[in-house]
């Protein structure tokens, strides 16, 4: 049986992973090392290479990361091993690093909007699926007494009841240090005021990436903002301060947009949210601070009747990990409409997509007061979830392609 080493830096779904590779028939080995060691540590690329040593009488057959590190990329290209990777962040300033030209990389994006801008301005190895949903999410949930034949005690309803918010939103709102548009010191008023009032617009309709639209942002405004912004992103890295630019106008459209939506959902719902404690909301909301991933997450997914999944703007097209999280879980889903979304799930009988914050008003108002219909939902996604982008066939997938 052939090994593959999985390195464990602290992401959610480790578990997961090494199990699908142990039932594709391989014999997972899991070494935890720390981030700050793998992006920070000079000594790290000697510290992989004594990792790579033959744990099972021969080399790994590959090495997996949640994530892509150029450090391991470039120890994996020396020593001739192929090197599996599973993106799941965004925006990912890696995948600009030079380390990505490397023959031994694999690696996979569940965004594939950005896969197909990435390849096209000749990055090569780039992947695209969909990230896995998580059978732990649905046990977690289950284990977390909740309504129905699973509340076993008093104590577990009582939990359950904890989580059984009426609206709920789980999520960061991307306010004060993350917002790098609102740090740049000058820009002319005639190129804000262009640059403000497409973000303002984007904002308007959901599932339209009009940051990325050339006929309505041209490359001569990012040329002339990058005038006024300097980044110092390291010898490693490939400039491209088209891609850096557009990611930090799609990150304030999110904090704006993710305020702006709840403060118009809390003035006609109870609407609950789990954030950084510090964060700023909307007269009227709850902050219940951070909901933690591996046990609290699946239960609040579960318990809650409506759950908001507002995409982060660096995201092209894809289906973020909170929404396949929330579906894994067993909960209800409305989501901004996204392309993938649409692709990967029926709308209206496995999730439910909307266009605009006034619909998703609306569909929320309808299915608080349809029970059947809504709970129906819910169970059809985490079938389809569950079913479909299960870890062994994503995982048994990206290692077919591998060709290994």
């Amino acid at each position: 049986m052939k090994s593959v080493l999985c390195i464990d830096w602290g992401a959610h779904g480790i578990g997961d992973a090494a199990e699908a590779l142990a039932r594709l028939g391989y014999e997972p080995v899991i070494a935890g090392i720390a981030w700050d060691d793998i992006v920070n540590n000079p000594g790290f690329p000697e510290a992989v290479k004594e990792l790579l040593a033959p744990v099972t009488g021969e080399r790994p057959a590959f090495v997996f990361t949640h994530n892509f590190f150029p450090s391991i990329s470039d120890v994996c290209e020396k020593q001739g091993i192929p090197y599996l990777s599973l993106v799941f962040d965004s925006p990912h300033m890696t995948l600009t690093s030079r380390a990505v030209t490397n023959r031994v990389n694999h690696i996979w994006l569940f965004d594939r909007g950005l896969q197909e801008v990435l390849t096209r301005k000749g990055f090569p190895g780039l992947h695209h699926t969909v990230l896995p949903a998580s059978s732990r999410m649905a046990e977690q949930a289950k284990r977390g007494g909740l309504t129905g034949e699973s509340a076993q005690t008093a104590q577990d309803t009582a939990e359950s009841r904890r989580y059984a918010h009426e609206v709920c939103f789980l999520g960061s709102l991307y306010q004060r240090d993350y917002i790098f548009y609102d740090q740049i010191g000058y820009l002319p008023p005639a190129l804000k005021g262009y640059l403000d009032g497409v973000i303002e617009a984007q904002q308007q309709l959901f599932g339209y990436d009009m940051i990325g639209d050339e006929k309505i942002l041209p490359e001569e405004k990012i040329r002339e903002m990058a005038q006024y912004v300097h980044f110092d992103i390291g010898k490693d890295y490939l400039p491209d301060p088209s891609l850096l630019l557009r990611d930090m106008l799609r990150k304030k459209v999110t904090s704006l947009e993710r305020f702006r939506v709840l403060e118009y959902l809390g003035k006609r719902f109870p609407v609950d949210v789990y954030t950084t404690p510090d964060a700023a909301l909307p007269e009227g909301l709850r902050n219940l601070g951070y909901a933690d991933y591996g046990t609290q997450m699946p239960q609040v997914f579960y318990s809650s009747k409506i759950n908001i999944n507002l995409t982060l703007r660096t995201i092209r097209t894809g289906i973020p990990l909170r929404a396949m999280d929330i579906l894994a879980s067993g909960g209800f889903l409305i989501s901004d409409w996204r392309p993938e979304l649409a692709e990967c799930f029926r709308d209206g009988e496995e999730v439910v997509l909307v266009h605009t914050k006034e619909e998703m008003a609306d569909r929320i108002a309808w299915y608080l007061n349809h029970d059947a219909e809504r709970e129906a939902i819910a169970a059809n996604g985490q079938k389809a979830a569950l079913e479909r982008y299960s870890t062994d066939r994503v995982f048994g997938r990206m290692i077919e392609e591998m060709e290994i």
